[in-house]
């Protein structure tokens, strides 16, 4: 019973920024429970179960995360105009207040050399900047491990202003929250995922770590912009890892932007159609996360979300479709949760005491044979018990000793065919990597006007970055479905191989022999027979790992960069580079 109450179904909210998932999030428990409207400020993961009281658990990343972060943005940084304070940028540590000053001074480059742009603010700003200005706060909080801080009882609600602070969020990993009350299923986990269209790939990765071990997913698009390309990219990822059944999709409908039920229904219909490129019949419930939010705790509504919730009530005919989309999408969730949640969590363990359960009943019955007999016939029974004992400890002493030999012959055939896939794959991805270096554009129009200005290096730096961003994400949508198909291929040849093992030394205690030259009673052992329980279920891999919370590594195909990428660009590059830069300042003169 523990084993069955400490698992529960895990449910990821995913969607691009500004889609509402944290506003689904707190419709679907009743409360705010996250901050809304938080866009890019939601640069965690935040997992939300039910609990004994009102607890919020942040967990820290290490020093190490932090610092190979800032190292990551300060590759190919020149040092013409930082040398003075001597600073390898590869050994590179923030708790260093020399380091400290050198990461200053980048930043202050990098304002001065690349402004605020039509796109916003660089992320390689954007990660100095949090960091600097989150490190007063944190230093003390953040160690070698990952550390926990913790927010309950009335201090619960500080989680929110210390996560929705992007300085300080950038030195938060995860973030677990649980609540107290009838809000939340026992038997769920929700988890509020950051953008799926983040420019930082880590981020990303983190998304899909987490899809690895949901039981099922809510996808959430924005009834104002419907689906972009960014969510299309995200759907191939999911499609790649084989995740598409497992997902329901919300239209989060902005009543603001419908003036007519007639529009909604053409938005719905939109997304119906795009969607059905990707798989035959998807789920799509089109309601408002936020009328619905606001409906949950409409007695602590502030007087403006007050009359926005009447503005929305007097057209009835659009809020009465909202509500009974909301309802359809509740009840879907709910049965889909009951048999999942029996399916994953309860039925294995009712199972084995249903095994259990039954060899006891086999033994009480035996004996009590034994009891009912009289003279000779108790002997007798009582010979054909040690028989039937001693042919299943001997078929014990095999598969004991037969299964660890079977198992390491496993990993023996599993590790070789890694091998063997990886070097097939190998050129494969080779090519599609090397195609995609050559395919990506060279767009000279963003950074030639300022190649006087800054100079040759500081260009190569901001382009390396922004390349570097491509090539992750296309790691991320292209490599890595590859990854997860292969993995996916080597847990079926395990389900299949532990089949085999089974159907081998499987009992049928109507065949064992009770002594020699004796032939087969029709009693004790069919008896024991008819009631030997039935063992074609295998173990199901895919529901241990969910239950483990297995997953492929975190960085299986990140890429990474060496020190030496400056010097190559720079004297392999770098004539090239300057060559097209000069012929498109002559064209364009």
């Amino acid at each position: 019973p523990e084993q069955i109450q400490s698992n529960r179904i895990k449910i990821a909210v995913v969607g691009v920024i500004k889609s509402g998932k944290s506003t689904l999030i707190n419709a679907m428990t009743g409360k705010e429970v996250v901050t809304r409207g938080a866009g890019v400020v939601t640069a965690v993961t935040t997992r939300i179960r039910k609990g004994k009281k009102n607890r919020a658990v942040l967990f820290l990343k290490s020093w190490d995360d932090i610092n190979q972060t800032l190292k990551n943005v300060l590759e190919m940084f020149p040092q013409d105009d930082t040398s003075s304070l001597n600073v390898n940028p590869e050994t590179f540590d923030l708790r260093r207040k020399k380091d400290q000053d050198f990461l200053k001074q980048v930043y202050g480059k990098l304002v001065q050399a690349f402004p605020v742009t039509d796109q916003g603010i660089r992320p390689e700003t954007l990660v100095i900047r949090n960091a600097l200005q989150g490190y007063d706060t944190c230093k003390d909080l953040v160690g070698a491990d990952r550390e926990q801080l913790v927010f309950e009882g009335r201090q619960f609600s500080d989680h929110k202003l210390f996560t929705g602070d992007a300085a300080n969020a950038f030195y938060v990993a995860d973030a677990c929250l649980e609540l107290f009350g009838k809000t939340l299923d026992s038997r769920v986990e929700l988890a509020d995922c950051q953008g799926a269209d983040s420019t930082d790939p880590g981020q990303l990765n983190r998304v899909v770590t987490y899809l690895q071990q949901a039981n099922l997913i809510v996808y959430c698009i924005s009834s104002r912009t419907g689906l972009r390309r960014s969510d299309m990219r995200f759907l191939k990822i999911i499609q790649g890892m084989g995740l598409l059944e497992n997902i329901l999709f919300v239209n989060n409908c902005d009543l603001s932007e419908h003036e007519t039920l007639d529009d909604l229904l053409a938005s719905e219909q939109n997304q119906l159609q795009e969607l059905s490129f990707l798989l035959d019949s998807p789920e799509l419930y089109s309601f408002s996360a936020l009328m619905r939010l606001f409906c949950a705790m409409e007695k602590k509504l502030s007087r403006r979300n007050r009359k926005r919730l009447d503005l929305w009530q007097e057209d009835s005919v659009m809020t009465s479709w909202c509500s009974e989309n909301a309802e359809r999408f509740d009840a879907r969730l709910s049965g889909l949760l009951s048999r999942r949640h029996h399916r994953l969590l309860v039925s294995n363990h009712l199972e084995r005491l249903f095994h259990m359960c039954t060899a006891l009943e086999n033994k009480a019955r035996l004996f009590l044979d034994g009891l009912n007999a009289t003279g000779d016939d108790r002997e007798q029974t009582r010979k054909k018990i040690a028989r039937i004992k001693d042919n299943v400890k001997q078929l014990e002493t095999i598969v004991k000793n037969a299964v660890p030999g079977a198992v390491a012959g496993l990993t023996r055939e599993l590790e070789a065919d890694l091998d063997n896939a990886f070097a097939k794959d190998a050129g494969r991805i080779r090519k599609k990597m090397v195609a995609f270096v050559n395919q990506t554009p060279l767009d000279t129009s963003l950074y030639q006007n300022r190649l006087k200005e800054l100079g040759i290096k500081k260009i190569l730096y901001l382009m390396f970055q922004d390349f570097r961003r491509s090539l992750d994400l296309f790691v991320m949508t292209d490599i890595l479905p590859d990854i997860h198909t292969l993995a996916a291929r080597q847990e079926d040849r395990i389900q299949s191989y532990f089949q085999s093992l089974l159907d081998t030394y499987r009992i049928d205690l109507s065949k064992i022999s009770l002594a020699p030259g004796q032939s087969e009673d029709t009693n004790i052992q069919f008896q024991m027979a008819a009631h030997q329980p039935a063992l074609d279920r295998f173990v199901d891999v895919q529901a241990i790992k969910k239950i483990l919370g297995l997953t492929l590594p975190d960085i299986t195909m990140m890429p990474r960069y060496s020190g030496r990428i400056q010097t190559h660009a720079l004297t392999g590059l770098g004539i090239t580079f300057a060559t097209r830069f000069f012929r498109a300042l002559v064209d364009k003169q």
